[in-house]
């Protein structure tokens, strides 16, 4: 993959001074009754209920989601880990939203420590300061470092996207709650409130949101679709899950 291109300044200093006025929070709980009403709906999976919606601030800000998609699962860590977990005791920094300036110069020291270091070469060995994408092997890689037990998972070819929403319905199907809305039908609406310790763990942090009409999977809806919140993979859908 080509590397990006330099940040032109005045979007460098948008997202080095980002505080959390593109952060909207308690956003999953409130979907979550929306969708128990829901009379058209028959499953949803939906990730944890601590994860903020986090959105681009301007349209010319340019396409950052898979730093989006990291700000919105390391700023729910701080919910879901208790205070004494050594994650959160290493990394005080992770009680607070990072900028993607900070994001870029974390996943460059975890490559300097050896996590995915051939993603450094992948993306032109450089991305503080660039446009560049990142995708799985480099969230994988900051979760990592970050002491975050996580493995990624790669899905191929024409039926990826089905693949990849078939292991979420998988990794999901233990755990169905059922609501019934006023109409009488049942509506699966599944959040994931498992502590990250857990086998579970990082899966379930995903911002997207899986729906299914019957057996055949029919949408995907991510929270922040007019934000940005999509992932540049390379080599096909891919997702990070906890080991």
């Amino acid at each position: 993959m080509n590397p990006g291109l330099p940040i032109n300044p005045r979007t460098a200093t948008l997202l080095a001074a980002e505080t959390n006025t593109n952060t909207l929070p308690a956003i999953l709980p409130q979907l979550s009754h929306l969708l128990s009403h829901s009379p058209d709906l028959h499953l949803a999976f939906l990730s944890h209920p601590s994860t903020p919606q986090i959105w681009k601030f301007v349209p010319t800000e340019g396409q950052w989601c898979g730093y989006r998609n990291l700000q919105m699962l390391l700023l729910s860590l701080a919910s879901i880990l208790p205070p004494t977990s050594p994650v959160l005791q290493k990394n005080d920094f992770l009680k607070t939203k990072l900028t993607i300036p900070h994001l870029q110069l974390l996943i460059e020291s975890a490559w300097t420590q050896g996590f995915n270091a051939h993603s450094r070469d992948q993306l032109g060995g450089r991305l503080v300061g660039t446009t560049t994408f990142i995708g799985t092997p480099e969230a994988e890689a900051l979760l990592l470092s970050l002491g975050v037990p996580c493995t990624g998972r790669v899905f191929k070819g024409p039926e990826a996207w089905i693949e990849l929403l078939d292991s979420v319905e998988e990794y999901f199907s233990p755990s169905d709650s059922l609501s019934t809305p006023p109409d009488g039908n049942p509506v699966n609406v599944v959040p994931d409130d498992t502590p990250l310790e857990s086998p579970r763990a990082l899966h379930g942090h995903h911002r997207a949101l899986a729906l299914h009409f019957g057996k055949t999977p029919s949408a995907r809806f991510r929270p922040g679709v007019e934000s940005a919140l999509c992932s540049q993979e390379r080599g096909g859908a891919a997702d990070v899950r906890g080991v």
